[in-house]
């Protein structure tokens, strides 16, 4: 009961900070993502693909130092639209994905107001990316 109404704070929060960001992951990833970023501004300059892979530490340098397959996502995995995404999928919906939250977090961090027009076109390409060819 307590972890429902924490989460519910947190996502209220979220939406209020980030209110893009929040719009198209979810105010938990959009939080869980900045706090592991280290802050709004941070989130800001990375680029997608370093948002991409933001919670698969492990994953990565074992990637970087072994012949190990890259992490296609990290925090990202608990969107919808990236974990219900059939397998051969995932990866492409988490760039998109991943691409759209650097621009929402730049226009969070710049403008501090959504966006409603970046924020329809950007789930449409989401949603997209989930497609098959």
């Amino acid at each position: 009961e307590r972890r429902v109404i924490l989460a519910r704070k947190v996502s209220a929060k979220a939406a209020e900070v980030l209110p893009n960001c929040s719009a198209l992951s979810g105010g938990l990833v959009a939080a869980r993502l900045a706090a592991e970023a280290g802050g709004i501004r941070n989130l800001s300059m990375m680029p997608g693909s370093a948002i991409q892979v933001l919670g698969a530490k492990n994953a990565l340098f074992s990637h970087l130092s072994t012949a190990s397959p890259p992490p296609k996502h990290g925090i990202l995995y608990q969107h919808s639209g990236v974990h219900g995404a059939r397998k051969e999928r995932r990866g492409r919906v988490a760039r998109v994905l991943a691409a759209k939250l650097a621009i929402a977090a730049r226009i969070d961090y710049y403008r501090g107001e959504p966006d409603p027009a970046f924020i329809a076109k950007a789930k449409g390409a989401i949603r997209d990316a989930g497609k098959g060819p």
